[in-house]
C-alpha cells in the first residue's frame, strides 16, 4: 500500500505516550492507551493488505503470515535472547525462572495469556517482569492469525466488502460488549485476552473497508484535531480501574477519526523527527519496557538523572534494532518460498525457545551469582511447605488440613496471612501429638456476609464452610483468626496515594459510592458480628495485623546485595499504625463485645520505632507481605502465651 505518513505519525504519538507512561513522567498516567491506539493502526492496515489481495484474487493466506513473522520475529527473538543472556549474570533462580517462562511464552505469542495468570499489568509486581509489555504482541500476532482466515472464508462465500464489514461489525459489537461486561467482572482477563482486544483492531479494519468511499476532504482539519483531542484526553487522563473497557472508547475512536482524516502533510504527524520515531516505534516499544525494569531493579525509578538516561536509552536500542535486527526477516530470506521461509523462523525461534524452557524446567538454575545473593533469593520459597494442602486460591474447592498430630488443639482460620502463621502455631503447642487445623482463602477476610471485587473468589461460601467444619469439633478448642485486614480497607499496594478498598457488604453499592467512613463502620459492624457468632461456641483468638513491607523482600535485598548496598528494609510502626488503625478499633470493639482475646505480633517484630523484613542477612519475609518459615517462628512465644 501507498506510504502514509500520518500513519507514521500516528505510531510515534502512540508509542511515546506508552515509554513516558511506563517512566513514570508527570502527566502521562493514561500513556497505557498508547497500545489501543497501536492495535487500531494494525487492525487497519492488516485488514487493507487481505482486502486488496482478496479483490486482486492474490492473497495467500501463508503469504500473510510470513510476511507478519518477517516484521515481528526478528527483534522479538533478540530481545528475548538478549535478556536470557543477561539475565544468567544478574538475576537470581527466583527471578531467573520467570523470565524464562516469560520468554517462552513471548516467543509462542502466548504471554498476554500467561500474564493474564499472574499478577495484573498495572500491579507493583508488574516491574519484576522484563517481558511484560509483549503481551500486546501476543493479542496482536493472535489477531493476525484469526483475521485472514475470517476474511477469506466470508469472501469465499459472499465476496465484496459489504459482506466482509457485516461480520466483522457483528464480531466488533459482541467483542465490545464482552470487554465492557468483563472489565468490570474480571479486569485482567478484559485486559490481556484477544476477545476483549478485538474489537478495538476490528475498529481500524472497518476503517479499511469504508473509509476511502468517504469524501471528507473539507472536513480532514476537523477529523483530526477531533482525533488527536480525544486520544490527548484519554493519554492524559485514563484510569487504569476502568481499562479497557468503555472507557477504551476514547483513544480508539480518536484513532479512527485520524485514519479517516488522512492528512499527509500535517503537522500532528508530518514533522521529521516524528515521521524517524514512527519508524522505529516498533523496536523502541520492544526495548523501552526492560530499560524500565532495569531502572527499578537498580532503585533509580525516582532519579531524575537515571530516568532521562533510560529514556535515551530507549531510543538508542530502538534505533540500533531497527538499522540492524529488524531488516534481517526480509534480507535473508529474499527469494525463499514460502514453506521454507517459515521453516527457517520456526527453527530460528527454537533456539531461544529451548533455552527458555531450561531455564524455566531448571527452575531459574541456582548456584550461578554469589551464595549471599542465592541465599538471600531463596528466601523467596521460604513458606509453608503444606500450604497447598490447607490454602484455597480460588474456587468453590475448599481446603483445610491438620498440622502435626491428630489431637487437634487449635484452629487457625483466615486469609492467606493465615497460611503463613499456621506453622508457628503447631511450633507453640505443648505436645508433639496436639495438631492445629488450617483452614484459609486466599485474599479472604473473615467476615460473614463479605463480598470481594473479585468474582472467581467465593470468601462468603468458604467462611460459611469453615464455621461448618469447626462444629464438629469440641467447643474448648480455640479459633485465631489472621487476616490482612488492611489491605482490604485501603488496597493491596503500600503506600498508595489512593484508597482503593477490596471488599464490600452490599449488592448494589461500592465502598467508595457510599462514603468511606460508612464504608469503615460497616467493616467493624460485620466484624463484630462475626466474632460474637464464633464466640458463642468456642473462644475466639484475633491477631492484630502483621506488619507489611514497602517492596517485596527478598528480591530488595538480594538486589542491594549485588549493588554492594546496604540491606535495610522495614516499615515505620506510625505507617503502620496510621494504616492499621481502623481494624485496631474494630479488633478492640469485638474484644469488649464479644469477649474475643487479642494478640500483638509488634514486639516479636518491631523493635526502636520499625518492623524489620530481616533477621541479619535473612529475609523474615518471602515476598511483600507473608513473614516466612524463619519469620513467624519469632511469634512462638507469643502464641504460646496467647493461645487459649
Amino acid at each position: 500500500m501507498t506510504f502514509r505518513p500520518d500513519i507514521a505519525g500516528l505510531r510515534a504519538w502512540a508509542v511515546l505516550a506508552v515509554v513516558l507512561f511506563h517512566f513514570g513522567i508527570p502527566g502521562f498516567s493514561g500513556g497505557f492507551a498508547g497500545v489501543d491506539i497501536f492495535f487500531t493502526i494494525s487492525g487497519y492496515l492488516m485488514a487493507h493488505i487481505i482486502v486488496r489481495g482478496l479483490e486482486k484474487g492474490q492473497f495467500s493466506i501463508w503469504g500473510f503470515y510470513l510476511a507478519r513473522a518477517r516484521r515481528i520475529v526478528p527483534a522479538l527473538l533478540v530481545l528475548c535472547a538478549v535478556l536470557l543472556a543477561l539475565g544468567w549474570f544478574v538475576l537470581p533462580a527466583t527471578d531467573y525462572r520467570p523470565l524464562g517462562m516469560h520468554a517462552l511464552t513471548s516467543v509462542l505469542f502466548a504471554s498476554n495469556i500467561q500474564y493474564w495468570r499472574e499478577a495484573g499489568y498495572f500491579d507493583a509486581a508488574s516491574h519484576d517482569k522484563w517481558l511484560l509489555h509483549t503481551w500486546s504482541l501476543s493479542v496482536e500476532w493472535q489477531f493476525y492469525l484469526v483475521l485472514p482466515l475470517l476474511l477469506w472464508g466470508v469472501w469465499r462465500l459472499w465476496p465484496g466488502r459489504r459482506h466482509a464489514g457485516r461480520v466483522l461489525v457483528a464480531l466488533l459489537l459482541v467483542s465490545f460488549t464482552l470487554s465492557v461486561w468483563l472489565t468490570s467482572q474480571r479486569p485482567e482477563a478484559a485486559f490481556f485476552l484477544l476477545p476483549t482486544r478485538s474489537w478495538e483492531m476490528l475498529a481500524g479494519a472497518l476503517v479499511a473497508l469504508y473509509g476511502g468511499g468517504l469524501y471528507l476532504a473539507w472536513r480532514q482539519r476537523a477529523l483530526e484535531g477531533l482525533g488527536f483531542a480525544m486520544m490527548a484526553l484519554s493519554i492524559t487522563t485514563a484510569n487504569p480501574a476502568y481499562w479497557p473497557g468503555s472507557a477504551a472508547l476514547l483513544p480508539v475512536l480518536g484513532t479512527v477519526l485520524v485514519l479517516l482524516a488522512q492528512r499527509q502533510d500535517s503537522v500532528l504527524t508530518a514533522p521529521a523527527l516524528l515521521q524517524r520515531v514512527g519508524d522505529w516505534s516498533y523496536s523502541i516499544y520492544l526495548w523501552h519496557w526492560p530499560v524500565a525494569v532495569a531502572l527499578v531493579y537498580g532503585g533509580w525509578q525516582s532519579n531524575a538523572r537515571m530516568v532521562t538516561a533510560g529514556l535515551g536509552l530507549s531510543l538508542v536500542f530502538g534505533w540500533l534494532s531497527y538499522r540492524w535486527v529488524e531488516p534481517l526477516g526480509r534480507t535473508l530470506l529474499t527469494g525463499w518460498r514460502t514453506a521454507p521461509a517459515i521453516g527457517a523462523f520456526a527453527a530460528v525461534a527454537l533456539l531461544v525457545a529451548v533455552p527458555a524452557m531450561a531455564v524455566r524446567v531448571l527452575q531459574g538454575i541456582p548456584g550461578r551469582l554469589s551464595p549471599e545473593v542465592e541465599s538471600i533469593a531463596a528466601a523467596a520459597n521460604n513458606h509453608n511447605p503444606l500450604r497447598d494442602k490447607s490454602h484455597s486460591m480460588g474456587g468453590t474447592v475448599f481446603k483445610k488440613h491438620v498440622y502435626g498430630g491428630p489431637n487437634i488443639r487449635a484452629i487457625v482460620w483466615g486469609d492467606s496471612h493465615a497460611s503463613t502463621i499456621v506453622t508457628a502455631v503447631q511450633a507453640a503447642l505443648p505436645n508433639t501429638k496436639d495438631g492445629v487445623l488450617g483452614m484459609s482463602y486466599t485474599s479472604c477476610p473473615t467476615l460473614l456476609g463479605v463480598r470481594q471485587e473479585r468474582k472467581d473468589l467465593h470468601c462468603a461460601a468458604f467462611n460459611e464452610w469453615a464455621l461448618q467444619q469447626m462444629a464438629a469439633l469440641p467447643a474448648d478448642v480455640p479459633v485465631l483468626i489472621v487476616n490482612r485486614a488492611s489491605a482490604y480497607l485501603h488496597g493491596n499496594q503500600y503506600g498508595a496515594a489512593e484508597v482503593n478498598p477490596i471488599i464490600y457488604f452490599d449488592s448494589t453499592l461500592r465502598p467508595l459510592q457510599k462514603g468511606y467512613t460508612p464504608f469503615l463502620q460497616e467493616f467493624a459492624d460485620h466484624l463484630v458480628a462475626t466474632v460474637c457468632q464464633v464466640a458463642q461456641t468456642r473462644p475466639v483468638t484475633l491477631l492484630r495485623p502483621l506488619p507489611e513491607m514497602p517492596v517485596d523482600v527478598p528480591r530488595a535485598m538480594a538486589r542491594a546485595a549485588q549493588l554492594g548496598r546496604p540491606l535495610d528494609v522495614h516499615m515505620p510502626l506510625p505507617v503502620y499504625h496510621q494504616r492499621n488503625a481502623s481494624v485496631w478499633a474494630a479488633q478492640d470493639r469485638a474484644a469488649k463485645e464479644c469477649g474475643a482475646n487479642i494478640l500483638d505480633p509488634l514486639p516479636s517484630l518491631c523493635q526502636d520505632g520499625v518492623c524489620s523484613g530481616m533477621d541479619g542477612k535473612t529475609p523474615r519475609y518471602y515476598d511483600d507481605n507473608h513473614v516466612g518459615e524463619g519469620g513467624n517462628r519469632r511469634l512462638t512465644e507469643m502464641l504460646k502465651a496467647g493461645l487459649h
